[in-house]
């Protein structure tokens, strides 16, 4: 009834991306366990894109439930993930976190029956809450705990307006609350007294990340496992440290194409073009993609487009069935449907399949100009295929006038 929207199904599939030991440095910073302890603070952490701050956000969920399960205070903590494929408005971020203080296990009756209240009144009517009855609601919940902690990921990519109102309606309530975006003068402007902490990938996490990648792909492993191992995996480290720039996305992305490197030759070459910008990353992989023979490479864009143009986040079996429409005939047949570990493979790790919520997303906001770019995607063009799909669909379902009641 309140809303469809569910964070903790974001969340846990942004705990499954994470690799595993990253993050623990944001809880030994100053600024964090000042944060927790003062009641009413606001901590913004500002990172550029990439740097991990959706990950950051989302460890940060669950060692804040674990230090609730485990204290002798009732503390509440809910969360918020603004994504570029969802249609992100204020009334829908408030929902969502109305609905997480009903799910949380130590729900007081109090709250039950607030929330109860609410649903009574517009049941009779036929109506829904506004913004600011959330709002109200959301003041009178927080009462019911001695702590609220409040995690709102991914600021920059909700629309401009939506911004500005969650900001202010959120640092009107008694919470901390904890805000990972890319830098904007909104946070000081709308909360002046708001701690600021600079988020970039840390030194000891990519370290992790390039280990795990190594144990996790026993071909690149075996490269690696020549009489020369430790100089080929000191260069390795030394490079992805060097050019990652503080980005984790960058940092994996470029584990991704040394992994695929078949022999020393081709390691020392890619360690030595190796890209050290998002853009020049995402241009290498465009070009990996390329060089694919020209059935993986036509998949692999076809399958970006329905991403990037569909009007809504597609499903995995969704994405499969798309791809399966010729370029041609713009008709689905059934004879060039992909398995769905080929059609992630000839993306070269731009494509990321949420297992929990069965979406299927690029493996970044930033990554869809990029692309659009990159692979000389036209708008109209796009729209105009899609749309021929869809007509032929509905036109071979062979829809009448009596089956459609």
């Amino acid at each position: 009834w309140l809303t469809q929207m569910n964070y903790l199904v974001i969340w846990i599939d942004n705990l499954a991306k994470r690799t595993e030991g990253t993050g623990i440095w944001l809880f030994r910073r100053g600024e964090f366990c000042s944060w927790m302890e003062k009641p009413g603070e606001t901590l913004c952490g500002t990172g550029m894109p990439g740097s991990g701050k959706t990950i950051l956000s989302s460890i940060a969920v669950e060692y804040l439930q674990n230090h609730a399960a485990t204290s002798s205070d009732s503390i509440c903590v809910v969360c918020a993930f603004c994504r570029y494929t969802d249609q992100v408005t204020t009334k829908t971020i408030l929902a969502g976190l109305v609905k997480q203080y009903m799910e949380s296990e130590r729900c007081p009756e109090s709250v039950m029956n607030l929330i109860t209240a609410v649903f009574d009144r517009h049941e009779r009517t036929s109506t829904y809450p506004s913004v600011m009855e959330l709002v109200d609601l959301l003041k009178q919940l927080s009462q019911a705990f001695s702590k609220n902690f409040y995690i709102l990921d991914g600021l920059d990519e909700a629309p401009g307006d939506t911004q500005i109102e969650i900001l202010e309606h959120l640092s009107s309530l008694r919470i901390n609350l904890l805000i990972m975006s890319r830098p904007t003068p909104l946070l000081t402007d709308i909360i002046p007294s708001c701690i600021l902490l600079d988020i970039t990938a840390q030194e000891h996490d990519i370290d992790i990340l390039i280990k795990q990648t190594i144990k996790r792909y026993p071909r690149f492993r075996r490269l690696l496992s020549t009489s020369a191992r430790p100089y080929w995996e000191k260069r390795v480290f030394s490079a992805v440290q060097a050019k990652s720039r503080g980005m984790f996305l960058l940092a994996s992305l470029q584990m991704d194409l040394l992994r695929h490197c078949l022999n020393v030759e081709a390691l020392e070459n890619a360690l030595e073009s190796l890209p050290s910008g998002i853009m020049e990353m995402y241009r290498a992989t465009v070009e990996r993609i390329q060089s694919q023979p020209l059935e993986d490479a036509s998949l692999a864009q076809q399958a970006i487009m329905w991403i990037i143009y569909a009007q809504r986040p597609l499903t995995m079996p969704e994405l499969r069935a798309a791809v399966a429409v010729s370029s041609e005939t713009c008709k689905f047949d059934e004879n060039r449907v992909v398995h769905e570990d080929d059609l992630a493979t000839v993306c070269c790790g731009l494509v990321t399949n949420d297992k929990e919520s069965g979406y299927v997303r690029l493996v970044h906001y930033t990554a869809v100009d990029a692309l659009k770019e990159l692979l000389a995607m036209s708008d109209e063009h796009s729209h105009a295929f899609i749309a021929s799909a869809c007509v032929n669909v509905l036109v071979d379902a062979n829809f009448t006038a009596s089956n459609l009641q």
